[in-house]
């Protein structure tokens, strides 16, 4: 495996982390039915569409903080 086909895949890793932090910190400022994923694509600097990308819904993010803790 080369270098170069690894890399998409730690970007992945490290977009997933920023977001489960995003997540985190919005989850304790507003409780889980207070998220919104524009407000967790703008806490981590990404588009809408690169959010749906990592995480398709609302649901899948637990999921990711679960992984995450």
């Amino acid at each position: 495996v080369s270098q170069t086909s690894d890399l998409p895949r730690r970007d992945t890793d490290s977009r997933r982390s920023e977001i489960a932090a995003a997540v985190r910190a919005l989850i304790v400022e507003r409780g889980f039915e207070g998220l919104r994923m524009r407000d967790i694509a703008e806490r981590v600097g990404i588009n809408i569409a690169t959010l749906h990308y990592h995480i398709p819904s609302k649901e899948a993010l637990i999921g990711l903080v679960a992984q995450s803790l």
